[in-house]
């Protein structure tokens, strides 16, 4: 992300999950949602969303899959992402308003970039 500011000092950094669905795993979202839990999953960096006068930063991921069984993983979200930070007077789900695509800028150069996880229910 070198061609980006980084959050602010003083912003909350977060970073730490992708929303799939609120609660336990839904089985009608991911009908193998249970065999999936604990599984490695990755999902590719599509774009961003680094609105420093609102408050929000966030990047945009698509391709969600547990690597082993190359299993697709379904979000509730039209735009699953990563809120890596926001403002201390910003709640993080305020990031859920720029669902447009127009607001989140295409990241050409990063195609490919893929973060990992271990899908669990919090």
């Amino acid at each position: 992300f070198n061609n980006y500011l980084y959050p602010p000092e003083g912003w909350v950094l977060k970073a730490h999950h992708i929303t799939i669905n609120m609660g336990p795993m839904d089985r009608k979202l991911n009908p193998s949602a249970l065999e999936m839990l604990g599984s490695s999953c990755t999902a590719t960096v599509k774009d961003v969303l680094h609105r420093r006068n609102y408050g929000i930063f966030a990047v945009g991921v698509g391709d969600l899959y547990c690597k082993d069984s190359r299993t697709p993983v379904n979000s509730i979200n039209a735009h699953p992402h990563i809120t890596i930070a926001h403002d201390q007077n910003v709640k993080p789900s305020y990031v859920n308003s720029f669902s447009d695509m127009r607001e989140w800028q295409i990241l050409p150069n990063l195609s490919g970039l893929e973060v990992e996880g271990t899908l669990t229910e919090v």
